[in-house]
């Protein structure tokens, strides 16, 4: 009597190759949860996309400022936001510019800078503010 070969059947444990598990069931609520979650993300995504525009032209040009003036309204706006919520002063109440100094030793501005802060514009002091800090 002729042997004949067998094969070891594959062990339930483990999948072919390729093969994908049923997903499993989701519910009504979950997809309508799911759907509410995506539409609060993109909404945040919405108004911060304007400004990340920018802000990657600028990284990518290595420039330190954008002039405002190219700025669509969406983006002066949400510039116009961030700039309002920054600290608006440098100043540490360290003020030696009173005492003749050209540079302040507290803030490191210069003496038309201090004294000019007042009148400065956002995108005037947002200037000041990255010399200080780069």
């Amino acid at each position: 009597m002729a042997h004949a070969e067998s094969y070891p059947s594959p062990s339930p444990a483990v999948s072919p190759p390729g093969h994908r598990e049923s997903a499993p069931a989701i519910s009504r609520h979950d997809v309508q949860a799911l759907i509410v979650q995506l539409t609060a993300h993109a909404a945040r995504v919405a108004q911060v996309n304007p400004w990340l525009e920018v802000w990657g032209r600028m990284l990518a040009l290595r420039l330190a400022h954008w002039p405002l003036a190219a700025l669509s309204a969406a983006q002066q706006a949400q510039w116009q936001a961030w700039a309002q919520a920054q600290p608006d002063s440098p100043c540490i109440a360290v003020c030696s510019t009173a005492q003749g100094d050209a540079v302040c030793r507290g803030c490191r501005r210069t003496f038309d800078e201090v004294k000019a802060w007042p009148a400065l514009s956002l995108a005037d002091k947002r200037l000041v503010w990255a010399r200080l800090l780069g």
